[in-house]
């Protein structure tokens, strides 16, 4: 939360979302994983970003 500059609220809007889409789960213990949903997208967007490499820096 405090790494990404996010305040409580923002933060449980977003898990909020997340587990809506199937693409993290809650676990017992106050502790979320990601799903095999959210494994294959994070896979996906990592295939995207070698393929078209975003770079917001310009030189």
């Amino acid at each position: 939360m405090y790494k990404a500059y996010l305040s409580f609220n923002q933060l449980k809007e977003y898990l909020t979302l997340l587990v809506e889409n199937g693409l993290i789960e809650y676990e017992l213990g106050q502790a979320y994983r990601t799903t095999e949903k959210g494994m294959r997208l994070l896979y996906l967007q990592n295939e995207m970003n070698e393929a078209v490499p975003v770079s917001f820096i310009k030189e």
